[in-house]
């Protein structure tokens, strides 16, 4: 799937995602963020002392994962996430 149509999906879905990170102590972590696409970047704001930055400073690998819809739509993307 390419980038433009990754953006169509994530927008059809849902404003919320969940994003997937891993703790230093090698834990997984989900939680519910607002991402939104400026340009083929993908942002969402966060605490600057919050677990998520926290665990991306040690393991900036993250999955984003949209809603699944009744029909069983859903879109998860990996990448690298910067602070």
């Amino acid at each position: 799937m390419d980038l433009e149509r990754v953006k169509k999906e994530s927008a059809r879905l849902s404003r919320w995602a969940h994003l997937a990170t891993v703790g230093r102590d090698g834990d997984p972590d989900v939680v519910p963020v607002h991402p939104v696409w400026q340009g083929d970047t993908l942002w969402f704001m966060t605490g600057a002392t919050s677990v998520k930055v926290r665990n991306i400073v040690h393991h900036p690998n993250v999955a984003m994962h949209w809603q699944v819809t009744e029909a069983g739509d859903g879109l998860e993307v990996w990448g690298t996430v910067e602070v």
